[in-house]
């Protein structure tokens, strides 16, 4: 009985899929709303039925059939392959691949030349494939929390981009000629590893916002980078809000152990003292407050209340 009635749903959800021409499925795609059919997530749209197989976790082939499609959202599943003939969806103008495991991008990703928005934050990609490059329309890409270690590869390209998300990445450098994205409007380089902007990102006019928090800036780069922008609303530390939710450090050590996460150092009533011996050289004790404090370069409040300083000529 059971069985009949799976058959039945079964024989009914194609009777729906074959319903609808070429004609009548421009509109958006997406995994919200979703009806389970077996091991099968079936999208749901009010004008058409994909689905996506979650147990070989990819993209199906026959997805080339949806020649029309602008919208795909396909976040927040289990996604780990792309399928190569994604470029059949020539009028794709929006691809949502967010919350997935996808670690690498087709070649053919690049051949979607109407392409404007490419949102692929929450993935495991540790790099993009060159032809990201010929993206010609792209406005909008998001990389937020990803592997990639090095600036994508011919993104510079992209002239027509004006937001850039790599936040929560591993990027410890730019590449020099990154001053070629001239629309950009917003970028933001948030929780990686650098420690300076090359001189051609002066040149990126329209800039209005720049978020550079949870780096290795020094203040002297800061400075510069400030002068280069001074219309520009520039992040390098934590907002209020954020710093009110931030964790508090009570201890020297546990600063140390992960410095670009420290933005308030409480060390009251530590009986901390700062001085060096008749030779200039430090003097170590467990007690000692360190010479390379500055090294914290993400800190923002430093509470050294009640204890044994009579002078203070280490670097902050």
């Amino acid at each position: 009985m059971v069985s009949k009635i799976f058959f039945l749903k079964i024989f009914i959800f194609f009777l729906i899929l074959n319903s609808f021409s070429q004609e009548e499925i421009k509109d958006t795609i997406t995994v919200k709303d979703t009806i389970s059919v077996k091991d099968t997530i079936v999208i749901k749209n009010k004008k058409k039925f994909v689905s996506i197989d979650k147990a070989r976790k990819k993209i199906p082939s026959d997805i080339e059939k949806l020649i029309y499609l602008q919208h795909l959202d396909l976040s927040n599943n289990r996604i780990i392959y792309i399928a190569e003939n994604i470029d059949s969806l020539k009028n794709l103008q929006v691809l949502i691949l967010s919350g997935n495991k996808i670690t690498k991008i087709p070649e053919q990703i690049g051949n979607l030349q109407n392409l404007e928005i490419l949102i692929l934050s929450a993935n495991k990609i540790t790099e993009l494939t060159d032809s990201i490059g010929n993206l010609k329309k792209l406005k909008v890409l998001n990389l937020r929390k990803n592997l990639l270690k090095k600036f994508p590869k011919k993104l510079e390209f992209l002239t027509s981009l004006e937001i850039l998300n790599l936040e929560h990445n591993l990027l410890d450098s730019l590449p020099p000629d990154i001053g070629s994205l001239i629309n950009i409007r917003e970028m933001n380089l948030s929780n990686n590893f650098l420690s300076f902007l090359p001189d051609s990102f002066r040149h990126l006019e329209f800039l209005e916002k720049l978020d550079l928090r949870n780096n290795y800036f020094s203040f002297e780069e800061q400075k510069k980078i400030i002068n280069w922008f001074p219309e520009t609303k520039i992040s390098f530390f934590l907002n209020e809000e954020e710093l009110e939710k931030s964790k508090e450090f009570k201890s020297i050590s546990e600063a140390y152990k992960n410095p670009r996460n420290v933005h308030k150092l409480i060390l009251r009533n530590k009986n901390l003292f700062w001085f060096r011996d008749s030779t200039n050289q430090s003097i170590n004790s467990p007690n000692k407050f360190p010479d390379n404090i500055g090294t914290l370069n993400n800190l923002q409040i430093l509470d050294l209340w009640n204890n044994k300083f009579y002078q203070m000529n280490f670097k902050i």
